[in-house]
């Protein structure tokens, strides 16, 4: 929801703003401290097995 305020229409309210934009420092953060930590590795290995891809078609009218 957007408000009216004397700097311009459609600016979010201070706290809102604060509380956006300390979740994305805490997402970065706690990223990082995954990829340093190593428990990125847990899903490569989830990503890097076996994916088997069979194509399927209709038959001819």
């Amino acid at each position: 929801m957007t408000s009216i305020t004397a700097k311009g229409i459609g600016r979010p309210p201070p706290r809102r703003r604060f509380a956006g934009l300390a979740g994305v420092i805490i997402f970065h953060v706690v990223l990082i401290y995954a990829l340093a930590t190593g428990l990125a590795q847990g899903v490569v290995k989830v990503i890097q097995q076996k994916v088997e891809v069979s194509v399927i078609s209709e038959p001819p009218p």
